[in-house]
């Protein structure tokens, strides 16, 4: 698959809505170029649900304007507030060999959980260059993978 501008390769937003359960999604061997993001999840801050079981593999990004990767848990009123919430859980999450580059003004990579709400994740030979000032308080249990700016939520 082929996705060229867009938001890129998303899940959600989740929670608030009539359904908020997503559950065994599997993007593979894709290439994302001139989008917001490579690979989204994205949930609704304050409110309830899951994610569970979604596998990224084999994804080429280029030209990434906000986020190479992004797990963001504070979205509210159009954008992210920087405070995350933990009413949307994210378990069994695999993000393996994701590459390429980001635009300059972007982050790299956005992950922002609530407490005890992110679980399970696996990054595995991820690497997104070109990007600024990454912006991560959650580090995934298994893979190599190194978010430059770890900060506390």
């Amino acid at each position: 698959m082929v996705c060229d501008g867009g938001h890129g390769l998303s899940i959600g937003s989740v929670g608030g809505k009539s359904k908020n359960d997503v559950l065994n999604v599997l993007f593979t061997n894709s290439v994302v170029k001139n989008s917001e993001n490579g690979a989204r999840i994205k949930t609704n801050s304050g409110t309830t649900g899951s994610v569970t079981n979604v596998e990224w593999s084999n994804i080429q990004v280029s030209n990434i304007s906000r986020y190479g990767i992004d797990v963001q848990q504070d979205y509210l009123n159009g954008g992210p507030t920087g405070v995350p919430t933990n009413g949307v859980t994210i378990t069994g999450i695999t993000i393996s060999n994701i590459t390429g580059t980001a635009a300059s003004s972007a982050k790299n990579y956005y992950i922002l959980c609530g407490s005890d709400s992110c679980s399970g994740f696996d990054f595995v030979d991820v690497s997104i260059t070109g990007g600024t000032d990454d912006s991560c308080n959650f580090t995934p249990t298994a893979g190599n993978f190194e978010c430059a700016c770890l900060v506390t939520a």
